[in-house]
C-alpha cells in the first residue's frame, strides 16, 4: 500500500482535532483577500515539501498504523515504556483541555511546533505579533518555526519560536 502525505488546514479560531494536533496546519482565513493568498502559499510549499524525494510520510494514519503494529511486535519491557507513554499522554491532554485557564487571557497555541525548516508557521511577514518578554513587534523575517521580528528600539531584532507570540489584543 502507497502511503501518501496528507496536508492539514484548519480556519482560524477552529480547534484542531486532537489526532492532527501534533501535526503542523496550515490556518487560512475568509476574512481578507490576503488571508487567502497567503494561505495558497503556504499550501504550494507545504505541497512542494511533501513531493521532495526525501520526504517522509508522517500524518495520523501512518502513525496509528505504526502504534498497532509496535503493540503488537512489543516485548514485556516495551509494553512498560508504551504504558508510561500513555500516562504521559493523558497528563497532557488534561494540560491542554479547553477548560484550563489560559495564560493572562491570552490565547496561545495548544501545543508548540518542532523546530524545523518544514513547519510553515500560520504568521505572515508584516504581522504584528506580542511576545511576553519582548513586547509588540513586526515579523520581518519567517523560517519555518522560527520568526524574526523588530520589536521597540530597546529589545530590536529578535529571532523567537511562533509558539511565544500571538496576535495582541485589540
Amino acid at each position: 500500500m502507497v502511503q501518501k502525505p496528507i496536508i492539514h488546514m484548519h480556519e482560524v479560531g477552529q480547534r484542531i482535532p486532537f489526532d492532527v494536533s501534533l501535526y503542523r496546519s496550515i490556518a487560512f482565513s475568509r476574512t481578507h483577500p490576503r488571508d487567502l493568498v497567503a494561505a495558497r502559499e503556504k499550501l504550494q510549499h507545504a505541497v512542494d515539501v511533501v513531493l521532495s524525494p526525501n520526504y517522509q510520510v508522517e500524518n495520523p494514519v501512518t502513525n496509528a498504523r505504526g502504534r498497532l503494529r509496535l503493540e503488537h511486535a512489543a516485548t514485556p519491557e516495551q509494553k512498560v515504556v508504551i504504558d508510561q507513554l500513555r500516562a504521559i499522554e493523558d497528563r497532557l491532554a488534561g494540560l491542554e483541555s479547553p477548560s484550563r485557564p489560559q495564560a493572562r487571557g491570552r490565547s496561545l497555541p495548544s501545543s508548540s511546533p518542532y523546530i524545523n525548516d518544514n513547519y510553515i508557521s500560520p504568521y505572515m511577514v508584516g504581522e504584528i505579533v506580542e511576545h511576553a518578554k519582548f513586547g509588540i513587534g513586526e515579523i520581518v523575517e519567517i523560517e519555518g518555526s522560527k520568526l524574526t521580528i523588530q520589536f521597540s528600539a530597546s529589545f530590536g531584532l529578535k529571532r523567537v519560536v511562533d509558539a511565544f507570540v500571538y496576535y495582541p489584543a485589540k
